[in-house]
């Protein structure tokens, strides 16, 4: 990856060359010598946020990246970053929804079951380590979420490539609500540094233990007892999102047949009332 991976940010962006152009709830690149990126959806209640394409801790990736960008523009000048597949064809280059880039990089490998969370875990596990508390602080703004949330929900230790595949999804609204709301006018400027955030995010203390105790510990440890902390302290609250915001059953469905189909999942491992419930069926060589 050559920058650091949003959630569905990056999937909705306008190119633009004067912020005299920017609108509210809307996210931009700004075509310059070094591209620069505005979030300033809300979706997730987190701030709005400027960044140029030149972090230190990642460089040389953010290079490539921006001259990638300013190479596809200049081929196939358009408004939008992602256009839909038939639309440079016809030129109308329409805009596509964020679900059917979801679904392209689905198809891109078919046995794996690619999404934004498994782009964030990945980037996190195999950089966080890496980094100095500095470049830690970058990750954190850039990724628009908390150290705490780095370490919790996305920060792994994987033993054998297959479980690469193997993470958590995003973090629950619940969590992405405490964030500060910020006003589109007037988002955050990201110094590469990180020496002069402007952000400030309240976060608890990890744990209840003596200093000597936690120092003593591994970040494994320290973020399986954050975890357990976080959960008995929110566990009501988390409940009843779950049951407000559950999954549609028919997206359940959808999710199923194609990992059916994608041989995700196995057939033989759904239970019967699973079967019966969504009501799947094997027809012709093809799970429906």
């Amino acid at each position: 990856m050559w920058d650091y991976p949003s959630r569905l940010d990056k999937y909705d962006m306008d190119f633009i060359m004067n912020k005299n152009d920017i609108r509210e709830g809307r996210n931009y690149i700004i075509l310059d010598a070094v591209v620069s990126f505005i979030f300033n959806n809300e979706k997730k209640r987190h701030k709005p946020i400027e960044y140029k394409l030149n972090a230190k801790p990642i460089q040389q990736f953010n290079k490539r990246l921006n001259d990638l960008i300013v190479y596809s523009f200049q081929t196939y000048p358009r408004e939008t970053l992602f256009i839909q597949s038939t639309s440079w064809t016809n030129q109308k280059r329409l805009p596509v929804k964020d679900t059917t880039i979801t679904n392209w990089i689905i198809d891109l490998v078919p046995t794996k079951n690619l999404g934004v969370g498994t782009f964030r875990s990945s980037f996190v596990s195999y950089w966080y380590n890496k980094s100095n508390n500095r470049d830690k602080k970058v990750m954190e703004v850039r990724m628009r979420t908390s150290r705490q949330e780095l370490e919790r929900a996305y920060l792994k230790f994987y033993n054998t490539p297959d479980s690469l595949v193997q993470v958590k999804v995003e973090p629950s609204d619940d969590l992405i609500n405490r964030a500060n709301s910020g006003k589109a006018n007037n988002p955050i400027q990201v110094d590469n540094s990180s020496r002069n955030q402007q952000i400030q995010q309240n976060r608890d203390i990890p744990v209840n233990i003596p200093l000597e105790k936690r120092k003593e510990m591994t970040l494994q440890e320290r973020k399986r007892l954050n975890s357990k902390k976080w959960y008995a302290k929110n566990k009501e609250k988390h409940l009843e999102f779950i049951n407000k915001n559950g999954k549609k059953p028919e997206e359940i469905k959808k999710r199923m047949v194609r990992e059916l189909n994608k041989k995700i999942l196995k057939w033989e491992s759904v239970r019967e009332s699973t079967r019966q419930k969504y009501n799947l069926k094997y027809e012709n060589g093809v799970y429906l």
